[in-house]
């Protein structure tokens, strides 16, 4: 079974561009199952995950952050750079337009519903995945390229963009739960965790894809995240399978949140790289990593222990999106991908 971890870097850089990249990489990996940090969303339609999802025929199910405004306030001109421009985009998806038991391709919306479990500091009514509402005559500029006889609109103001978890899976998604991350007030912008029960033959594979706070020196802040998705992931994991965690944690293997992972069970996926194989996923060989930081393996996929037969034991690991695709890096981040036991007949 081949997982993937990727932050795709929202709509930063040459987004439009950069999204396409990120599909050839996904499919030459033929991944079975992808968790995705900062992927948008537009509340006038259109959805990089289901976009990805119906490209490499995979189910999907994405949850959007808590406090979207935060996010675009980073972009190019600030709140006003997070509006998506009218009539440019080709597909027209409609945000929320799939349903649970949707076929592979069109997918399971994170989107309809679903409320947050909140972390310590999250604030009462918080919710995330809980709905992106669309504005009558909006049109996002999905960057997407048109299919043949789909139609373009002209919108008469311009969607804004949001940013979100995402899940794509070659087998439907039974269950999903959201976990808002518990941060105080100064650096709360709404990350979540996700978590999916996939509906894999013989044994339901529990997943969970997370992206913990950013700022340098808020070690205590991402203990108490990590704490927080692991009893969020024990709640809803209980499988045969072993949970699968993934995500842009913000901290190397050695640092004091990173190693509550291996104390909670979960084992590095990339003990099972060559070991001279590079392991940063945050480079600043990639043009689009600013700063003097130096390279560090932040992304990372990791296991319960493995189960009934050697279930889930990861047999193999290895970076991807490490570097252009036809002229274009795909996104800030390399990829991390691991091949594990997968459930009998795969």
């Amino acid at each position: 079974m081949r997982v993937v971890t990727w932050n795709l870097w929202w709509r930063f850089g040459p987004w439009a561009e950069r999204q396409k990249a990120v599909l050839a990489v996904l499919r030459e990996l033929r991944p079975d199952v992808v968790g995705l940090q900062e992927v948008w969303a537009a509340d006038g339609g259109g959805n990089l995950a289901e976009w990805l999802a119906g490209e490499l025929g995979l189910h999907w199910a994405w949850a959007a952050y808590g406090a979207p405004e935060r996010w675009q306030r980073r972009l190019p001109g600030g709140a006003a750079g997070a509006g998506v421009r009218a009539g440019a985009g080709g597909a027209g998806v409609r945000a929320g337009s799939s349903s649970p038991g949707a076929q592979a391709g069109t997918g399971v919306s994170g989107h309809t519903g679903v409320p947050a479990e909140r972390g310590a500091s999250a604030r009462p009514g918080d919710q995330a995945g809980a709905g992106v509402p669309v504005r009558p005559g909006a049109q996002a500029d999905t960057g997407f390229p048109a299919r043949p006889g789909a139609p373009t609109h002209t919108a008469p103001r311009p969607a804004a963009a949001v940013i979100g978890n995402a899940v794509l899976s070659r087998w439907p998604v039974l269950e999903q739960a959201v976990l808002r991350l518990p941060a105080p007030e100064e650096l709360d912008d709404g990350r979540i965790a996700l978590h999916a029960r996939l509906d894999a033959p013989g044994h339901p594979v529990p997943f969970c894809t997370a992206h913990l706070t950013s700022a340098p020196h808020a070690t205590e802040v991402r203990r108490a995240q990590v704490t927080a998705v692991t009893a969020f992931v024990a709640r809803h994991g209980r499988a045969a399978f072993p949970p699968v965690l993934t995500g842009d944690f913000n901290a190397g293997p050695g640092t004091d949140e990173v190693r509550i992972l291996a104390e909670r069970g979960y084992r590095d996926a990339w003990d099972a790289a060559d070991p001279a194989a590079p392991s940063a996923t945050w480079d600043p060989a990639n043009p689009y990593v600013t700063g003097d930081a130096p390279a560090r393996r932040i992304d990372f996929i990791r296991t319960g222990p493995p189960g009934p037969g050697g279930l889930g034991r990861v047999r193999s690991a290895h970076r991807a999106g490490d570097g252009p695709v036809d002229g274009v890096w795909p996104s800030d981040h390399y990829a991390v991908v691991a091949d594990l036991e997968g459930p009998p007949g795969l």
